[in-house]
Formats: structure tokens, sequence, C-alpha cells
């Protein structure tokens, strides 16, 4: 790995920082137009999504820079996140109780929304645990942006789709 290539990668991140705060504000601007609540709330979980990007780019330049989780981060993270867990597990049963539901169920578009909200859960739980248990290292953080990255825009390409476009952003 070049110093050539890990400038390239810093500067291709910046520009998606840079647009994703773009993008929240085109997200808020556009949703003040929107008449219909559901589609505000869709803008706003939107917005909402593209201010975790944000940070998840912030923390990415800063660890690709050099900046690691420490032990003794790791440590006040385990003992400060006990309940935060517990939370989080909590939360994740509650999503699948709720999946069984019939008015959750039989209700496709209800279901999505919960069903991403439950994807969200269970993907806090883990990042936590990791976070707590290993870290991350410069290699680590790059793996789980380009996994996050390969989830999200496969959920947005399907979530785009079923609302009637042809899959593309």
């Amino acid at each position: 790995m070049s110093e050539k290539e890990k400038a390239k990668a810093l500067r291709l991140m910046g520009d998606q920082l840079k647009t994703e705060e773009q993008l929240v504000e085109l997200y808020e601007t556009t949703a003040g137009f929107i008449v219909g609540e559901p589609a505000r709330w869709l803008l706003h979980m939107l917005q909402m999504d593209s201010r975790k990007h944000i940070e998840i780019f912030r923390m990415t330049i800063e660890i690709l820079e050099g900046r690691e989780v420490s032990v003794e981060d790791r440590m006040e993270i385990s003992t400060g996140l006990k309940k935060h867990m517990e939370l989080e597990k909590a939360s994740i049963e509650r999503g699948e109780e709720l999946k069984r539901n019939p008015w959750v169920r039989d209700n496709s578009g209800l279901s999505r929304l919960l069903e991403t909200w439950s994807r969200d859960e269970r993907e806090h739980h883990r990042a936590l645990q990791r976070l707590r248990d290993e870290g991350f290292t410069r290699e680590d953080a790059l793996d789980a942006y380009t996994n996050y990255r390969r989830n999200a825009f496969e959920m947005l390409r399907r979530e785009l789709a079923s609302l009637g476009g042809k899959g593309r952003p």
C-alpha cells in the first residue's frame, strides 16, 4: 500500500464526506416542500442515514490517518456500555416479536420499515460488541466501512425499488 493510494483514499473519503453533508441539507430543504407526512418521514430517515455516513467518514479518515481505539478506550467502552448493550439486546428481541405480530407481518410497508430498524439494531449491537472486544485498526475500519457501504447501497436500492423506482438511486 503506497502513500499515493492512501492520499487518494483520503481525498475520496473527504469528497464523500462533503457530499453527505450536502445530502443532509438537500433532504431537509426538500422535506419542507412535501405535503405528505410519510414521504417527509422517509426523507428524514434518509437524512439521518446521511448524518450517520458523515460520522462514518470522519471516523474512517481519522483511522486511516493513524488514530486507533486504544485498549484504555475499549475498557471504558466495556464498562460504560453495559446498559446500552442490554437495551440493544432488548430492542433486537422486541424486533423479533414485532415481526411475528399480524398487524406488522401483513402490512408490507410497515414490515419493511420495521425490518430496517431491526437490522440497524442488530448491526449496532454487533458493532458495539466488536468495539468493546477488539477495537478497530486501520484495516478493520476500512473493512467495516466497505461492508457497511455495500449493505447500505443494497438496502437503498431495494427500498427505492419497493417505492416504484428501477432500483437505481
